[in-house]
């Protein structure tokens, strides 16, 4: 499940949140704050009500969102309906030039079958032709 962006930035360090305060902080419900102890959010568990320090929480997030990014493969697109890098349909894909140097890549998710595309240089081609089936559109 894709995870809610989140910005850490309003998060001070040096203060101290209640679960409801770090979710009125961040825009999130104060399940989702506990959500985020089980899955390993520094807390201060030795008195009630639970503390958690803003640094701890900056870091899990940024942690967190960095985990949650996911770069393509060379000869992925990535799709926005999938929210994912994914290999085109039937490993083909059309490349539409723009200018002298550079491209797109015009292409159907492997997946879903959603329209994707991706911007190469004109000297990527032998190396992505070596994955994909690239027809070359001249209009």
């Amino acid at each position: 499940m894709p995870h809610k962006r989140v910005s850490a930035q309003r998060i001070k360090a040096n203060r101290q949140y209640s679960y409801d305060e770090l979710a009125e902080t961040v825009g999130v419900t104060a399940q989702t704050v506990r959500s985020w102890r089980d899955e390993g959010m520094p807390v201060m568990m030795d008195q009630i009500p639970h503390l958690i320090m803003g640094y701890h929480a900056k870091d899990y997030l940024t942690t967190r969102k960095r985990k949650a990014k996911q770069s393509p493969k060379d000869h992925q697109v990535y799709c926005l309906r999938c929210k994912a890098p994914r290999d085109p349909f039937g490993m083909m894909a059309d490349y539409i030039p723009i200018n002298a140097d550079r491209g797109r890549l015009k292409t159907l998710c492997g997946t879903c079958e959603a329209q994707c595309g991706r911007f190469v240089g004109v000297k990527e081609l032998p190396r992505l032709s070596e994955k994909l089936e690239i027809a070359i559109n001249s209009d």
